[in-house]
């Protein structure tokens, strides 16, 4: 017997498969932190757990009504009524165990095959795995850094379709912690008000922000009725553990799910809705002083992320997640969220556990203490400053660079259209992502013009060793050395822990491919054109264009 062929299209999880390897490098007696997990570290308010234990003493340990206990019901249509201007009654709410089967039943209920269904990428991985489970074509819409992790309108209107039957929002958002800004959501509404489609608005963090409030797009003219409005306990309630989530939808849809929830689960269990409408009604200090200590701790963990070489992190709006930008350290995701790991004991998930677009980022769940946050930055700055913890050749971006004797090569405000040519391929330059370096020599004077996060600094040989450790203690930061003196760059890479750059000529070759296996490091190969191909063999490293001097440049060649 085997395995149907639709298990084939569902996805998981990765925060749980990383916290599982987390734990068995803890059985073994390694220290680990972890930020993996997109829960709370509070506990539960008191007065939720006594509700709860009170219902066990009550007897409250028997099946209950399908879509909730109507006291549940009527206390959510109440605080939902209240929190997003709108007027639901508890005909429209469905109570389910944790928040996921208001994401499946729905899209179950209405989403056929070969229905498009729009998501953020990145975004919550259930989105994708339940869109590619039933058959219906995903429709990713990349939330961008410079856009604060927010739809591309224009993109989301050229993607809208007669197929679109779902439009998926998270706001706040899994993982970046983006809010979308109130005049999107009017904007997006406007778009989708007369298509014939249903948004799923995940609004499971709506009650942790820091800014702007989110606004619900069910709160707007005539989107009511097009809108399933996900929230639950889990975040605002620490209450994880008790799995209870609800939905509010149309009555027709109500039912509907009501017909999934008795086929799957019959009911949620009793005595944890009890405890709901306890948190529902009662006091809520202890989420307002939770979302303080988000706050504190977002603010502290981000600026310490955002002083780490090759990190760059936005501030999130809301939710309990810190989504760096790593490109600038020269490896990719996965590669480093492994690493941290297993060599820094920090457990953390990549951005591409959310998404193709998630590559170049890291997720870092800030729901634990203060303290462990800080011991995070300190171990993380340890990591990328250790002798060969360099990214594997597979996981390096291309770094390009020339370097005359004496010679400028461009003028900084020419970076932006600058292209570069390596490897037979002209490509534009791209400041964020590719280092390049203007800088003038003359005498002792280095002049540096970065243009990302890392400080890249070219040695000529008459840069003595004191001149070296000088220029590293100034910048603090990734140091590239290129010396013809092969026995000076082994001995700054043991002082530093810093890449060497060798500019080698052929008879060298030997010698250099020997010490880039020795010692796991990154080595440039500078050579003629015409010795490209033959140097690529030794592994895809970069080779650096050495005996022109010249770029190619948007409007024209650049003399050098």
């Amino acid at each position: 017997m085997k395995l149907a062929d639709r298990m084939a299209n569902i996805g998981v999880e990765g925060a749980f498969a990383v916290n599982m390897r987390a734990r068995a490098l803890e059985a073994k007696g390694q220290s680990i932190l972890h930020f993996e997990m997109g829960e709370p570290d509070f506990d539960t308010p008191r007065h939720i757990i006594d509700a709860g234990k009170q219902a066990l003493d009550e007897g409250w340990t028997h099946y209950g009504p399908t879509p909730g206990l109507l006291e549940l019901r009527e206390a959510i249509a109440a605080y939902v009524s209240r929190t997003r201007a709108i007027q639901v009654a508890s005909e429209n709410v469905s109570v389910v165990p944790g928040g996921k089967p208001i994401i499946f039943f729905p899209m179950l209920a209405l989403i056929e095959p070969g229905d498009e269904v729009i998501y953020p990428n990145p975004g919550f991985p259930i989105y994708e795995s339940m869109i590619n489970f039933l058959g219906a074509k995903p429709v990713p819409i990349p939330l961008l850094e410079q856009h604060g992790f927010s739809f591309d309108l224009n993109l989301l209107r050229e993607n809208l379709s007669p197929k679109t039957k779902m439009l998926i929002l998270n706001s706040p958002h899994n993982p970046t912690g983006g809010v979308i800004p109130a005049d999107d959501v009017r904007a997006i509404a406007d778009m989708v008000r007369d298509r014939d489609l249903m948004v799923l608005s995940d609004e499971i963090y709506s009650r942790i922000y820091f800014d702007e409030p989110p606004l619900s797009i069910a709160s707007l003219p005539g989107m009511l009725e097009k809108t399933i409005i996900l929230d639950g306990f889990s975040k605002t309630y620490a209450m994880t553990g008790w799995r209870m989530g609800y939905g509010v939808m149309p009555e027709w849809l109500v039912e509907a799910v009501t017909k999934l929830m008795v086929n799957s689960n019959s009911c949620t269990a009793s005595f944890t809705q009890r405890a709901g409408i306890a948190a529902l009604n009662g006091p809520q200090d202890d989420v307002d002083k939770m979302v303080l200590e988000f706050r504190r701790r977002r603010d502290a963990f981000c600026a310490g992320l955002n002083q780490l070489p090759g990190f760059r992190c936005a501030i999130p709006g809301g939710a309990f997640y810190a989504f760096p930008n790593i490109t600038g350290t020269g490896w990719k995701s996965d590669a480093l969220a492994d690493a941290l790991l297993h060599k820094a004991g920090v457990a953390c998930l990549s951005g591409t556990a959310f998404g193709a677009y998630g590559e170049g980022y890291l997720r870092f769940s800030i729901a634990n203490s203060y303290e462990n946050l800080m011991s995070a930055i300190t171990r993380i700055r340890g990591f990328v400053g250790q002798v060969g913890n360099l990214p594997p050749i597979e996981n390096r971006r291309t770094e390009a660079f020339v370097v005359p004797s004496n010679r400028r090569i461009y003028n900084p405000p020419q970076v932006a259209n600058l292209r570069y040519k390596i490897k037979g391929k002209t490509r534009p330059g791209e400041p964020d992502r590719v280092s390049l370096l203007a800088h003038q020599m003359s005498g002792d004077v280095l002049r540096s013009v970065p243009t990302d996060n890392a400080v890249h600094l070219v040695f000529q040989p008459k840069f003595q060793l004191l001149q070296t450790m000088l220029f590293q203690l100034l910048f603090r930061s990734q140091i590239w050395l290129g010396f013809q003196s092969l026995k000076l760059c082994v001995i700054l890479r043991v002082l530093f822990g810093q890449t060497a750059e060798f500019f080698i000529r052929r008879h060298q070759v030997r010698l250099e491919f020997i010490l880039r296996v020795l010692h796991q490091g990154s080595f440039s190969f500078v050579s003629r054109p015409r010795r490209v191909d033959w140097f690529d063999l030794l592994g895809g490293v970069s080779c650096v264009y050495w005996h022109s001097f010249k770029l190619g440049v948007t409007g024209g060649p650049l003399q050098l």
